[in-house]
């Protein structure tokens, strides 16, 4: 695995526990914890804050990387260089034509496996 390059993080509280989502993709909830980190829940409507970066309990501080290099987990095999969005589960999965990529693989893994991206977030479509 590639060491890291330049990444953005922030911490933010898990409004759930999220001990089982190292390296998923998580968002800030909206509604009761609104501000507070959980799960993905739609991938078509809910903005993605970051990849959890540690496995906080609800109540403890979730490292985030929300811009540049990180490790993510792949729901299925993906080769390099892959454009990326996530899956309901949080595990990343190739980016759908037309869709908005979340990051690009550098490297690819298989499937539950964890791999190394770079994180964007901005509407690159998967057709490009």
């Amino acid at each position: 695995m590639a060491e890291y390059g330049t990444r953005f993080q922030s911490t933010k509280v898990a409004s759930v526990d999220l001990n089982a989502n190292l390296y998923t993709f998580v968002l800030l909830a909206s509604v009761g914890a609104a501000g507070k980190l959980t799960t993905v829940v739609n991938t078509g409507t809910s903005p993605v804050f970051g990849v959890l970066q540690n496995k906080p309990k609800a109540g403890e501080h979730g490292a985030v990387t929300y811009f540049g290099s990180t490790k993510v987990r792949l729901a299925n095999s993906l080769g390099p260089n892959t454009l990326i969005m996530s899956a309901v589960s949080g595990f990343a999965v190739a980016a759908a034509s037309g869709t908005a990529a979340l990051g690009q693989l550098v490297t690819g893994a298989t499937s539950g496996a964890v791999g190394e991206m770079h994180f964007f977030n901005y509407s690159l479509t998967g057709s490009q």
